[in-house]
This record gives C-alpha cells, sequence and structure tokens, in this order.
C-alpha cells in the first residue's frame, strides 16, 4: 500500500487524518501467508486492513440454513433474533443496509484519498433481488447462531433487530446501555464501492476501529464493516468476520505464528478466532494456546510482540460473564432441569444432580447446532464425586463448516444410589481447554427419581461468649451441632446485636468482635450452614470491658496499586486489628512521610494524583480518640511519561547533499517538557547527538551517501522523568 504522510508525524501502510491518533483492525485474513496494513485515522487508534480469503468454500456452506443456537430464537423472525434480550450490552448485526455519515470513515485524509461520502450503503443480498429473500434470511439465521454461539459466555445480546442508535451509543461511563453496529453489505453501492474507500483499495473482507467498542463519545468509530461477497456470501465466512471485527472493537489483536505479519489459521478442526480460521470448523477464542503464539503491537511499523493476549478475559472485562448455573462438585448440586446452560471458561464445570438412579443411565449433552465452540466432556459421579463412567469423542471435521466430536453421550450400565452428572469444556488434539466454552443442553435415558429432601444442621453446642480483660472485644465459642443435617457443615454464620452476620469457614469454631463500645451489653448468635441451608441459631450475651485509653494498632494489608490511565496511585488498607477500645474517626494518608489527606472512617482507600515519576513510599495511620497509630507503609516506583519523537525530513533529496532535518520531542501526559538529548544516524551510522527542551531543533545532516535511499532515525535517550522513543524516515536519493 502506498505511504502517506501528515505534518509531524508519519503513518506507515496507511493514511492520516488531522488531529490526534487513531487505530482499528480488520477481519481475519485468508491465509497464513496474508499481511495487515496499518492505518492511523487521526484519533489514537489504528486500521489494520486485511484479504477477504481467495478460495470459496465448500458448496455446502453456502447452501441456505435455518439452523439455531443453542442460545436460539426458535421461530422468531430473522431480523428479530436475539440471543441475550434484556442486556445492556448489544452487537447489532445490521444486514439490511445502513446510512453511514458524519463518522471517521467519512473524514477526509490528508494528503490521501477521498473519503467514504455520506450515504445510505445496501443492504446483503446474494442475488441481484435487494430484498432479503428466503435464501439470504436462512443465511443470516445461520451467521447469527454463529456470532451469538462465539459470543454465548459473556453478557452481551447479539442480535438482529435494530435497537435504535441510542441503545448503541455510550454517552459517557456512567451509561451501561451501549452497543456495537456490524454493517454486513455488499462491496457496491450504486457507484460507490464502499470497500475501496474503507479498506484503502484492497480486498479486504471486514474491518474495525480497536478498542472503541466501551469508550465513551466515540460512536463515530462505528460501524464495523463486513463485505459479504467478498466473503463469497458463506454463513461461516461471514460470521466468522463478525467475530473477528468486533473482537478488534474490545480491544483485540491478531493471533499469528512467529513475528512475520500473518495470520494463524489454526490446525486440524481447530483455529483462533482472532486468526484466520475460515478453514477449519472448530473456532475458538485464544489465550496464545498454540505453538509459536504471537501478539504483535498494532502500533508498531516493526514486528514488537506484546504479552500474549487472554481474549475471554479481555472480551469479560468490558461485557460481564453469564452467572454461572452450577458449581463444580456433587455438594449442593442443582436438580437437571430443560434450561440452558454455558460453560463461560476453562475452569467452569457444571454439575447437576440427576436423583436416585437405578439400572442403566444415559446423559446426552448437546451443544449448538452451528458454529459450537464448546468441545464436550460428560461424566457421570456417584454420591461421593467418584466417576462412574465419561465420556469427550475425538475432535474433527466434516467440512470447513461442520465440527464432529463435539457433543457426548455417557452411559453407565448400572447404577444405584444419588447420581449425578457433570459437563466441562475439554481440549482436542489442536488446542487445550481454553476456548472451549458455550452453551449445552443436557437429555437423561434412565430410573431416576428425586433426591430426598435435604436437611439443615442442628443449632451449635457449647455456645460461649466471652470479653476481653481491657480491650472492647468479645469472643464468641462453639462446638459442631450434634447433627450436620443431610451434607457436611460448610460454614458457620455468627452475629452480634446492631450488626451484620458474617460467615466464617466451618473449621473455625470462635470469632472475636472487635470496635466495640466500653461497658455495653451485646447479644451474639452462631448458626451452622450445609447444603441444604443455615440451621437453627444457638445464642450468649457478654457485656465489654470499661473503656480503655490506647491508640488503635496499626492498618492492616496496605496495598499500592499504579493506575496507568490518568498516572494515579490506589491504596487501599484494612481497619486496625484492634482501635483501642476507641472507633477510628479517621485516616491519615501520607506520601514519602508527608501528610497529604486525612479521610474520615470507614473508608479505607485513597487515590494519590499528581506524582512525579520515581520511587515513592506511602504510608496509612489511624486516628482514635485516644491518640494516631503507627504507619503502615508501602513503596512503589511511579513510571516515567511516554516520550513522542516526531522528525521531519525530505522524502527525496540529492546524494551527497546537506538536507536540514527537524526534531522534537513531546513528554505524554504531561505538562512538563521533554528535556535531554536526540541522537541522530544516517543507515545505522551515528551523526549527531541534539539537545532538546520541548522546541523544534533543526539539523543540518552531514552529505548524503550515494545510495538509493538513506534512513535517517531519531532517537531520544529519555531522561529521569520522560521515557525514551525513536522515529525513522527514508529519504529516496537521486543523482
Amino acid at each position: 500500500m502506498r505511504v502517506w504522510w501528515r505534518r509531524g508525524a508519519a503513518v506507515a501502510c496507511g493514511l492520516a487524518v488531522a488531529g490526534t491518533t487513531l487505530t482499528a483492525l480488520g477481519g481475519p485474513a485468508s491465509s497464513q501467508d496474508d499481511q495487515h496494513s496499518a492505518v492511523s485515522t487521526g484519533r489514537d487508534r489504528l486500521v489494520a486492513i486485511d484479504p477477504a480469503p481467495t478460495t470459496a468454500p465448500p458448496v455446502e456452506v453456502l447452501a441456505s440454513s435455518t439452523a439455531t443456537a443453542v442460545v436460539g430464537a426458535a421461530d422468531l423472525p430473522f431480523d428479530q433474533l436475539h440471543s441475550d434480550e434484556g442486556a445492556n450490552l448489544t452487537i447489532f448485526l445490521d444486514f439490511d443496509g445502513a446510512r453511514v455519515a458524519g463518522t471517521w470513515w467519512n473524514q477526509q485524509v490528508e494528503d490521501g484519498p477521498a473519503p467514504l461520502p455520506d450515504g445510505d450503503y445496501a443492504a446483503w443480498s446474494v442475488d441481484a433481488d435487494p430484498a432479503l429473500g428466503d435464501d439470504e434470511q436462512g443465511r443470516i439465521r445461520e451467521i447469527w447462531a454463529r456470532v451469538a454461539e462465539d459470543y454465548a459466555p459473556f453478557a452481551v445480546d447479539v442480535t438482529t433487530e435494530d435497537p435504535g442508535e441510542t441503545a448503541l451509543q455510550r454517552s459517557s461511563s456512567a451509561d451501561t446501555t451501549y452497543g456495537m453496529r456490524v454493517l454486513i453489505t455488499e462491496t457496491m453501492t450504486g457507484a460507490i464501492d464502499a470497500r475501496s474507500y474503507v479498506c484503502q483499495g484492497t480486498p479486504c473482507g471486514g474491518v474495525a476501529f480497536i478498542d472503541v467498542f466501551d469508550t465513551p463519545g466515540w460512536s463515530a468509530a462505528q460501524p464495523a464493516w463486513v463485505f459479504g461477497n467478498a466473503l463469497y456470501d458463506s454463513p461461516k465466512n461471514i460470521a466468522d468476520a463478525i467475530t473477528h471485527e468486533v473482537g478488534h472493537t474490545l480491544g483485540l489483536v491478531h493471533d499469528q505464528q512467529g513475528l512475520a505479519p500473518s495470520y494463524y489459521s489454526g490446525t486440524g478442526a481447530w483455529g483462533p478466532l482472532m486468526g484466520a480460521p475460515y478453514t477449519r470448523a472448530l473456532t475458538q477464542w485464544s489465550n496464545g494456546n498454540f505453538p509459536d503464539a504471537v501478539n504483535l503491537d498494532p502500533y508498531e511499523l516493526t514486528p514488537v510482540p506484546i504479552p500474549l493476549q487472554d481474549d475471554i478475559a479481555i472480551i469479560g472485562d468490558i461485557l460481564g460473564v453469564r452467572d454461572d448455573e452450577s458449581g463444580n462438585t456433587v455438594v449442593a448440586a442443582p436438580p437437571l432441569d430443560s434450561d440452558i446452560a454455558w460453560i463461560t471458561d476453562a475452569g467452569d464445570q457444571d454439575t447437576f444432580a440427576l436423583g436416585h438412579c437405578t439400572g442403566p443411565v444415559e446423559v446426552a449433552a448437546q451443544g449448538a447446532a452451528k458454529g459450537a465452540n464448546l468441545d464436550i466432556g460428560l461424566e457421570l459421579l456417584d454420591g461421593t464425586g467418584a466417576t462412574i463412567a465419561s465420556a469427550a469423542p475425538p475432535t474433527g471435521q466434516s467440512s470447513a463448516a461442520t465440527a464432529t466430536g463435539l457433543n457426548a453421550t455417557v452411559t453407565s450400565p448400572a447404577s444405584e444410589g444419588a447420581t449425578y452428572v457433570r459437563v466441562d469444556g475439554v481440549a482436542n488434539s489442536a488446542a487445550d481447554d481454553y476456548g472451549s466454552v458455550g452453551p449445552y443442553r443436557l437429555s437423561v435415558v434412565g430410573d431416576c427419581s428425586p433426591t430426598p429432601a435435604p436437611t439443615k444442621p442442628g443449632a451449635p453446642s457449647s455456645v460461649e461468649a466471652t470479653p476481653h480483660a481491657t480491650a472492647a472485644e468479645i469472643t464468641l465459642t462453639w462446638a459442631a451441632p450434634a447433627s450436620p443435617g443431610s451434607s457436611a457443615i460448610t460454614s458457620y454464620v455468627v452475629g452480634r446485636s446492631g450488626a451484620t452476620s458474617v460467615t466464617v469457614p466451618a473449621t473455625e469454631t470462635s470469632h472475636t468482635f472487635i470496635g466495640l463500645a466500653p461497658a455495653t451489653t451485646y447479644h451474639f448468635s452462631v448458626a451452622a450452614v450445609n447444603g441444604a441451608g443455615t440451621g437453627p441459631s444457638a445464642t450468649d450475651d457478654a457485656t465489654t470491658a470499661a473503656t480503655p485509653t490506647t491508640a488503635s494498632t496499626t492498618v492492616g494489608n496496605l496495598t499500592a496499586a499504579w493506575v496507568r490511565a490518568g498516572r494515579t496511585v490506589a491504596l487501599t488498607w484494612l481497619p486496625p486489628a484492634d482501635d483501642g477500645g476507641s472507633a477510628v474517626a479517621t485516616y491519615e494518608v501520607l506520601v514519602d512521610d508527608e501528610l497529604v489527606s486525612a479521610l474520615a472512617a470507614p473508608q479505607n482507600s485513597a487515590t494519590v494524583l499528581s506524582l512525579a515519576p520515581g520511587r515513592h513510599t506511602f504510608g496509612v495511620r489511624a486516628v482514635n480518640g485516644v491518640g494516631t497509630s503507627p504507619t503502615t507503609t508501602v513503596a512503589l516506583t511511579v513510571p516515567k511519561y511516554a516520550s513522542r519523537t516526531t522528525l521531519r525530513a525530505p522524502t527525496t533529496a540529492r546524494r551527497g547533499s546537506r538536507p536540514t532535518i527537524r526534531v522534537a520531542v513531546a513528554a505524554l501526559g504531561t505538562t512538563s517538557i521533554a528535556r535531554g538529548r536526540v541522537r541522530i544516524s544516517v543507515n545505522g551510522r551515528a551523526v549527531a547527538t541534539l539537545a532538546v527542551a520541548g522546541r523544534t531543533v533543526s539539523y543540518r545532516l552531514p552529505r548524503l551517501p550515494r545510495t538509493a535511499r538513506a534512513v535517517v532515525v531519531a532517537s531520544y535517550l529519555g531522561s529521569t522523568t520522560v521515557a525514551t522513543s525513536r522515529v525513522s524516515r527514508s529519504v529516496r536519493l537521486t543523482r
């Protein structure tokens, strides 16, 4: 792709728009060898443009389909499908065309091609008829089902019903209802080739801005684009591209092998959703769980690896995760019903009670009919949690669109007593169980009657409340109930008059209440808890000692965490274990031994602003009516400010000439000036070191070599408070 520059900043393999820098990434490439192009649009976001697949999928993938996901929408109209109707967050699949105007796609690019014209862009169609007929409607159902399956573990509604602009735009950080529009359209709308505009003339299958899904006020980054006919109008290809593009808006980058800028297509039946899995039937989210996995920094022009992304965690941080229906063990396992359940991450296992079974038992688990991510493993368990039988069929594919071996059926030839089934997402021959997540439904064949009603434990025995001799605190002790009920005791609930109850582990048989009023009588209670619930309480009363005259002990568990957004330090702590008989009134916060704030109790957190880079010591002490506790301290290093080095150089110069360059360095996130030195090199040879202090510095280069091209590099060497940065320019040399 041709390269353009704008004054003051360079943009490689793309274009620039006046303003700050903006980035996005495009849809999955067609093979492991496809390259991507990085495009800066001027607003702190980058666009990487990716090719569409160059090979048509098998005919069966193109066939009309009315399949629905396990999360399904049954017989709803094709334009009213919802995966989680009522969720605050939305992924809107827009198949019937939309008006795109006033967005970043429509902005003029400095020194670049014309922007996307404001206008109405066509509905997706597989034939000459612009209306969405039965064929398109069937494909839309399958596309929706596949995308809904990819996002099934998360608290988001994948829908084909337009929720309106208000439901997609996020006005502020307090706005909890927002989403992303994906426009599935044709490459041509009348005489306008939309793809040539948004993809900068490349034959891409999709394109989207990165990390904009939950950013307030950035509705101009919508829509994400997917070009159906560039993807052979294949439901599987289109669904893969939609999931991939939305993944970019959530902050995900491409999955690849090694440092070459290419996409990993997968192996066998498996492929990563942020790679190029068009030929793989089992597509899953990834955390780099394949050989030589690499995620590259999209902001760098040369390959710079970043820590491997945990796709599910990143998406879950933004969208949230569905509630877990069941625990991992037979303790308090809920009875099996006909509802859909979900595996939401690799650590999630669902255990259900089948009841008391006699004779053979068969349990079948079925995932989504199209595009399932969940590779199911099943275990039948007895009442102790021991495995009776298990099943996890080998995974494969009958075509690029159809995986095999994902569902599972487990059979026990003979059962007697309480029986349970455990569902897990399992690994396959190509990848571990990281991305094996999604919905499923269970069915049972066998003679299983409901488990007898569980019983709660009895009241604890030997309950006694004992006051401290001098401090205003009382210790409650007890012994286990004579009857634990139908299952083991899991915890105790202890309480006192005038306060909320607390829960302690089953291994504890005492609890000390602190911070009480002196010379005051309190009523105490304790109750045992098992899988059936909370049993009756046992009680006792006691009176605290008279008022002591000491300051409190130190605060507990003081932590300091660096918050990059806003360059602040977050402090948290726990109240003193002993308040000295006088309630803590305030907490004093110190930075480098200087008092910076006094906070009213019970607040136990603080945010420290405007810290200079370097090592700092943070302290917190408690103040009660008697005095001040010793200070608890923790140290943390505040990182340096980032810097940006800019270099202006001619694009063309004569060999042997001495052109003038201009260099400036800016410190980011601060009003302070970046001071220090900038080293200038030409073709890898250092030629000068310049002093900078916030202003642009001019320098006349030595005579340029008699080569075809010279690479000029400006490297800021950093300072005590500002980090290093570098920039390069290539100068074409003429006679």
